[in-house]
């Protein structure tokens, strides 16, 4: 059930994201604005993600993560109503509000595996979600022939199934809830100590994940401006360059990630 809601959740994302930039350039934005669109989710999450991830030891893992995936339909009707770049803003501020739960399910898995099986179950995990960005581009794309708000909507609807699912079936984490957060450091520590420790293990793990994901999303947020002027791509057929991307991604992460740890 929690890979089943990894991979809806990152359906639903990923409708909208390779078509985010068209919809910015219609209304008016450039390629700095459409950096600006894509940088402001995780800007978001960067607060929101360790309240979430203290929340959900007070609280459990499962309400948590109903509200995250309730936000991330919210910001998916946002998207599909906004007429204006601030609406466009706003949705996205929603969205990374939301997923700033995305840590949480990890810490879902973590809670309900062996040691000696977190490796590759994380791994499940990360290929559920790498099939979600496979299909939805392909979703989206379809979506656009009918108009540029039914992606949006499109994506609201699948979000709401998964809520409602995820409420029915997905049981609480056990054991996981605890009436204080007692033992870790805050969020700032943490900070903190990778910018002032920079050659501890931990720090450098931390520095290489910077680096290799500030990369790949530089590139990710400017894919669909590059390959509509370079190809001439459009709303109505990006999205099966990035199918392509993530069925590759899924045979990596689901058949070669747990094997090579």
């Amino acid at each position: 059930m929690l890979l089943f809601t990894a991979f809806l959740d990152s359906v639903a994302l990923l409708m909208i994201v390779p078509l985010l930039p068209f919809h910015a350039t219609g209304l008016g934005g450039g390629g700095a604005v459409v950096g600006l669109l894509m940088a402001t989710v995780p800007l978001v999450q960067l607060v929101s993600a360790p309240v979430w991830g203290r929340l959900s030891d007070r609280v459990g893992r499962k309400p948590v993560l109903l509200i995250g995936m309730t936000a991330a339909v919210v910001a998916s009707v946002l998207l599909a109503l906004a007429d204006s770049l601030p609406g466009l803003f706003l949705s996205r501020v929603v969205q990374g509000v939301g997923g700033g739960t995305v840590g949480v399910l990890q810490a879902y898995v973590v809670d309900v595996t062996r040691p000696e099986a977190r490796a590759q179950a994380l791994g499940r995990v990360s290929a559920a979600t790498s099939l979600g960005v496979m299909l939805g581009p392909a979703l989206g794309a379809l979506g656009a022939n009918l108009g540029p708000a039914m992606p949006g909507l499109f994506a609201a609807g699948l979000g709401a199934c998964n809520v409602l699912l995820a409420a029915r079936f997905l049981p609480e984490a056990p054991g996981v809830v605890r009436a204080a957060s007692e033992g870790r450091s805050s969020g700032t520590g943490d900070v903190l100590r990778v910018l002032s420790h920079p050659r501890e293990p931990l720090a450098r793990l931390v520095w290489t994940y910077v680096l290799a994901m500030g990369a790949f999303q530089g590139g990710t947020a400017v894919l669909s401006l590059l390959l509509a002027s370079r190809f001439g791509l459009t709303a109505r057929t990006v999205g099966w360059v990035y199918l392509f991307t993530g069925a590759v991604a899924v045979v990596a992460r689901a058949l070669l990630l747990g094997r090579a740890v």
